[in-house]
């Protein structure tokens, strides 16, 4: 079997043997079709020669019947002029004519063995019969002479010697050619396949040697527009996903590092002041307290963004499939932030409810538009408002939240949905629920994804900006599927409020 030998484990021998291989077949099959070709042709060759002879017998016989006026005497008179008549048309032809089984005359050849039997066979008037025996090409027909009204019977004998001599050095000719041709076809298919093959040996070799250090090499690709370069060019995108996942990874490890890091620090550092002095007050100790359960609850809430953010990365987020309506979940968020926000003497609008079955995660819906509207209010001055605008639609339902902030800086559009990237660089931690960690619009972004939907930045300016949210209203067609915990059991629910931008 190709392939199963050490040596055909290469593609370059691979190729070469099924080049070699298919060469061979076809020259075969040419060969063969040549020399079967040519040997039909030599072979009519002589039997016309043979059919010329016989015809010109036949017709001196009927001229000396016809001259003798049809008596014997004309075959005796044919006896006399075959001799010149055979050395004028073939030396080398043995000849017999037959009258019924009686034999008029017999030219025997040159040669001491007479290949012609003694009788003749039956034959059809007409009819011309070839045979092959003992190196000799015999020809028999039967001719009708009108003059005698008698049927006669020709053989006649010719040598296949140099037929046969000539397809001999013709086979000779096929059997040396055709190994000398797939010698060449080899070594060319070798040569050519190793000419081919010699860029993929240079991208393995490229390949094989990037690793997480070395992710920005690139695999040369010679001719960009063949197979090989669209190879090394997939390879490329390939490695330059990599390169931006592996950088990606980094940077979302060293961010979520530097974010863990603020909370633990603070609540060690009012732990070791608690512990630093034998006795203290009750009002000391319950705000070192707080101070360390607002830091703990502030780390556990980032360890959740993380945990959900990492099962998002591992493929679809898993979802709890409820039927709800859209516009009372969105009137009921609105509720809940109106009594938080009450103190910044900001007001919550919404318009245009109409009732909107839904099948969603109620928990993950309501934390998505908590996401938005924290991130509204850390940005709208006190006495303005947030409006949040309900469209339902045939196939979507659109949920706008619009603040009165001063907008977002042009440089910093793009990176809004980035994970810990934040805008305001001078806010401070903990001044949201959220811990401040730039991981709430990458949650809500995610969370809309997860539901077949799109969260985006629909507009920002001094007036101040504009978020989206698309939900898909046929979102039944997903398949459901729950949302677990390490031991297989629902895992809790997350906090309504996420983190901000």
């Amino acid at each position: 079997m190709i392939g199963g030998t050490p040596m055909l484990k290469s593609i370059r021998m691979r190729l070469t043997a099924w080049h070699t291989g298919v060469l061979s077949i076809i020259l075969a099959v040419f060969g063969t079709v040549v020399y079967f070709t040519i040997a039909k042709t030599l072979y009519e060759r002589l039997d016309g020669e043979l059919a010329s002879v016989a015809d010109v017998i036949a017709s001196s016989l009927t001229h000396e019947i016809q001259e003798n006026r049809n008596q014997e005497r004309g075959e005796a008179a044919f006896r006399t002029v075959l001799p010149g008549l055979h050395q004028v048309t073939s030396q080398d032809c043995a000849l017999a004519v037959f009258e019924e089984n009686r034999l008029v005359t017999r030219k025997p050849p040159a040669s001491d063995s007479d290949p012609l039997p003694a009788t003749p066979p039956r034959t059809s008037v007409g009819t011309r019969d070839y045979a092959s025996r003992a190196g000799w090409r015999i020809l028999t027909t039967t001719v009708h002479i009108r003059p005698a009204q008698r049927d006669y019977v020709l053989m006649l004998a010719e040598p296949e010697a140099a037929t046969t001599a000539e397809l001999a050095r013709l086979r000779r000719g096929i059997l040396l050619a055709i190994p000398l041709t797939l010698l060449l076809a080899a070594f060319g298919g070798w040569w050519m396949a190793r000419k081919s093959l010699s860029p993929v040996m240079t991208m393995s070799q490229t390949v094989d040697g990037i690793d997480p250090s070395s992710l920005g090499r690139r695999v040369l690709t010679p001719n960009a527009h063949d197979e090989l370069g669209r190879l090394g060019a997939t390879f490329n995108r390939l490695l330059a996903r990599l390169e931006r996942a592996f950088d990606e990874q980094r940077q979302f490890m060293a961010d979520a590092a530097h974010e863990l890091r603020t909370p633990v620090s603070i609540a060690h550092t009012a732990a070791q002041f608690a512990l630093g002095q034998p006795h203290r007050e009750e009002t000391e100790y319950r705000d070192l307290l707080k101070t360390v359960e607002g830091q703990t609850r502030r780390l556990g809430r980032l360890v959740q963004d993380l945990f959900l953010l990492s099962r998002a990365n591992a493929g679809p987020l898993p979802l709890r499939r409820e039927l709800l309506y859209l516009d009372e979940l969105v009137m009921d968020v609105a509720n809940q932030v109106e009594v938080l926000v009450r103190q910044k003497n900001i007001r919550v609008l919404v318009e245009g409810l109409q009732e909107t079955p839904f099948r969603g995660d109620d928990e993950l819906l309501r934390r998505l538009l908590m996401i938005l509207l924290d991130n509204a209010f850390q940005h709208t001055p006190s006495g303005s408002e947030v409006a949040i605008q309900f469209k339902p639609g045939d196939k979507d339902c659109l949920i706008v939240v619009r603040d009165s902030g001063p907008g977002i800086p042009e440089r910093d559009i793009p990176h809004v949905f980035e994970r810990f990237y934040r805008a305001d660089k001078s806010r401070p931690h903990g001044t949201t629920d959220s811990g401040g960690a730039g991981l709430g619009l990458p949650i809500g972004r995610t969370i809309a994804e997860a539901h077949g939907g799109t969260l985006d930045l629909i507009s920002t300016g001094p007036e101040g900006s504009t978020f989206q949210i698309a939900l898909p209203l046929e979102v039944n067609a997903i398949e459901e599927q729950p949302l677990l915990d390490n031991d297989g059991q629902k895992a809790d629910k997350f906090n309504s409020i996420g983190g901000s931008s």
